[in-house]
């Protein structure tokens, strides 16, 4: 077990609304925080899988920016190539 098993672990799972959990993967997709987005993705999977038909359409406040909107979609796209990646570790 290595120093990041520990604390995936021993996480906690703070109580997000869908677009609180949208709005913080977003946020580290901007900042390029691969860790930080694969840490929350993992985390809160199971509301993501729940919550994702909600996410296809871009906020408003993002759609209103060309540049942000493309970030947006990226960062879904993102998102599921995680996803399948780790699947195929299993």
């Amino acid at each position: 077990m290595g120093l990041l098993d520990f604390f995936r672990r021993h996480a906690t799972k703070a109580t997000l609304s869908s677009d609180e959990l949208r709005d913080r993967l977003f946020a580290a997709f901007r900042l390029a925080d691969s860790s930080k987005f694969e840490a929350l993705a993992n985390l809160h999977r199971d509301q993501i899988v729940r919550d994702i038909r909600n996410w296809m359409k871009v906020p408003e406040p993002i759609s209103q920016n060309k540049t942000e909107s493309d970030y947006y979609v990226q960062m879904l796209c993102w998102l599921m190539a995680l996803w399948r990646t780790l699947a195929k570790k299993i």
